[in-house]
């Protein structure tokens, strides 16, 4: 009888012993689950951009057009083609050539370099994006290669289409050069992400490309 209690006795431990594993078995996977659900978890933070600040050297637009330049025209950002931090951080950019105003009109495609990269900001600038459209005043970079050109003075030669008809300067250096074919209105535009809009004019696109085609014939 005796022998019998221990037998019942040791059947009914290792019963609690076996609920009791089974309890802390769902308690861990109940936390290590919650653990994998909640916020906790390490998400990769955005790098942030060293900045460089230059002093461009600018001409006047006339100037540029006919002694610097090589080609003005109109462009569509395709994709990134490739980085470079040597000799100074730049990106290029693939893009279809729309409209040719000075130089090779029979130029379809090209590759635009643009100062900074995903690591290094210049100037303030953002860099391009695919689909957006561009009047560029473009020198040749033959040593990156034959269809490579860089931007001639930056963002002071930099015309962001605008909807149909208007063209947004990302900088003035004369501010009265391009006066008589601005625009009344007045947008409000952050060129770089999280800086504070700044008041810019537009500039008529189609009077503007005029005005590049005559400053050409004054040569």
């Amino acid at each position: 009888m005796k022998n019998r209690k221990k037998v019942i006795a040791i059947v009914a431990l290792c019963g609690l012993l076996i609920t009791c594993m089974s309890l802390t078995t769902i308690l861990v996977l109940g936390a290590e689950k919650k653990m994998l659900n909640s916020s906790s978890i390490p998400t990769a933070k955005p790098v942030k951009k060293i900045k460089i600040n230059a002093e461009l050297q600018v001409e006047s637009l006339e100037n540029t057009i006919n002694k610097l330049a090589d080609i003005v025209a109109e462009v569509e950002i395709r994709s990134v083609v490739s980085e470079m931090d040597e000799p100074g951080p730049k990106t290029v950019f693939s893009a279809n050539v729309l409209d040719v105003l000075k130089g090779d009109e029979n130029i379809k495609d090209i590759n635009v370099l643009q100062q900074g990269n995903s690591r290094y900001e210049f100037n303030g600038n953002r860099m391009f994006k695919p689909g957006e459209k561009y009047i560029l005043v473009l020198k040749k970079a033959p040593d990156l290669g034959e269809t490579v050109y860089w931007i001639r003075g930056e963002e002071t030669q930099i015309y962001e289409v605008q909807g149909d008809s208007d063209l947004l300067r990302w900088a003035t250096p004369y501010e009265d050069e391009l006066k008589d074919i601005e625009k009344e209105q007045i947008i409000k535009k952050s060129l770089m992400k999280g800086k504070d809009d700044k008041q810019y004019k537009l500039i008529d696109k189609r009077l503007f490309k005029e005005k590049i085609k005559k400053i050409k014939k004054r040569v």
